[in-house]
C-alpha cells in the first residue's frame, strides 16, 4: 500500500513539472530564417549585351555578378570565378576575358558586385553562329558552391540575324507646332530571340527636321525587347519650303560584318505635308 502511494506521488509530481514547464513557455521558438548557407545567398549574373558580332575587331560585353544575402544585404570581399562554357557545361575557347584567358576571377565590391570584360572572337576564329554561356561561381560553406550563368550569342553569318526599322507615322502634317514621328529599330535572331545592348545609329541624310536634342545624328542601344527608339521632329509649316517635302533617315549598325566597311542599314522616308492650325 505504501509502495502504491509513492508511485502515485511520483507520477503526480512529474505531471506538475510538465504543466509548470509548459505554462512558463510564453514564446514559440521559430526555425532560423538563415538556413543552409547556399540557400541564404543569392547570385545574379547579367551582361551589357547578349550578342557580339565576329568581324575584324573584337566586340566586348561587360559581365556583372551580384552577390547578396537573402535579405538583400550586399556581400563584399567574396571571390567570383568566371568561365566560358557551352550548352552542355563544357569549357569553350571562343574569345577571352581581360587577361587573355577563358577563366578569370575578381572580388565583389561594397555593393556586392564583381565585373569582368569578355572579348568576343574575330570572324576568322568562328566558323558558324553559336551560343556560349558565361558562368559565375562563388564558393559557399565547405564543399558547397553557387553557380549562375548568362548566354551570349556570337554572330558570324548575318543570314541568321534580323534587322528592321520603321517610322510611325510616315506622314507628318506640319503646323505651328513641330510634328513628331517615332523611329524604331528592332534586332533579333531569326528564331525571334531579341538582342539587347546593341548600338543603333540614326542619321538624317536629307530633308528638314532634327532628331532628339537638336541632333542630325545620334545613337541608342537596344533594350531587352531588342528595340532602340528615337524621336524625329519635323519642321513647322513656316519652315516647309512648299506644300510638301520628304525627309530621309538612315538607321544602321556599324561593324556588324566581317570587314571594317560592312554596315547593315535601312533607309526610311517620311513625307512632310503643310497643315493648318
Amino acid at each position: 500500500m505504501k509502495g502504491k502511494k509513492i508511485l502515485i506521488l511520483i507520477v503526480s509530481f512529474s505531471l506538475l513539472l510538465i504543466i509548470s514547464t509548459s505554462c512558463q513557455r510564453d514564446t514559440i521558438e521559430e526555425p532560423s530564417p538563415v538556413g543552409p548557407s547556399t540557400l541564404a545567398v543569392l547570385l545574379k549574373v547579367s551582361t551589357s549585351t547578349n550578342v557580339l558580332f565576329a568581324g575584324t575587331n573584337r566586340q566586348t560585353a561587360t559581365i556583372t555578378a551580384a552577390l547578396q544575402k537573402y535579405d538583400g544585404t550586399p556581400m563584399a570581399g567574396y571571390t567570383i570565378y568566371f568561365e566560358l562554357r557551352d550548352d552542355q557545361g563544357f569549357p569553350v575557347y571562343l574569345g577571352y576575358f581581360g587577361d587573355n584567358q577563358s577563366t578569370t576571377s575578381t572580388t565583389t565590391n561594397s555593393s556586392g558586385e564583381a565585373s569582368v570584360v569578355y572579348y568576343g572572337p574575330l570572324a576568322e576564329e568562328l566558323t558558324t553562329n553559336t551560343q556560349i554561356y558565361i558562368q559565375a561561381i562563388v564558393a559557399g560553406t565547405g564543399k558547397e558552391y553557387i553557380v549562375e550563368k548568362v548566354p551570349v550569342y556570337l554572330i558570324r553569318n548575318l543570314i541568321e540575324f534580323s534587322f528592321t526599322a520603321y517610322a510611325d507615322p510616315t506622314v507628318l502634317w506640319c503646323t505651328s507646332t513641330p510634328p513628331e514621328s517615332l523611329i524604331t529599330a528592332e534586332v533579333k535572331l531569326v528564331n525571334g530571340v531579341p538582342l539587347f545592348g546593341i548600338p543603333i545609329h540614326f542619321k538624317i541624310i536629307s530633308g528638314r527636321g532634327e532628331l532628339e536634342n537638336g541632333k542630325r545624328k545620334m545613337s541608342a542601344q537596344t533594350d531587352n525587347s531588342g528595340q532602340a527608339q528615337v524621336i524625329y521632329q519635323g519642321p513647322t509649316k513656316s519652315e516647309l519650303p512648299g506644300e510638301s517635302d520628304w525627309v530621309q533617315i538612315r538607321v544602321f549598325l556599324e561593324n556588324a560584318g566581317q570587314t571594317a566597311d560592312d554596315i547593315i542599314y535601312q533607309d526610311l522616308s517620311i513625307r512632310l505635308e503643310k497643315g493648318s492650325d
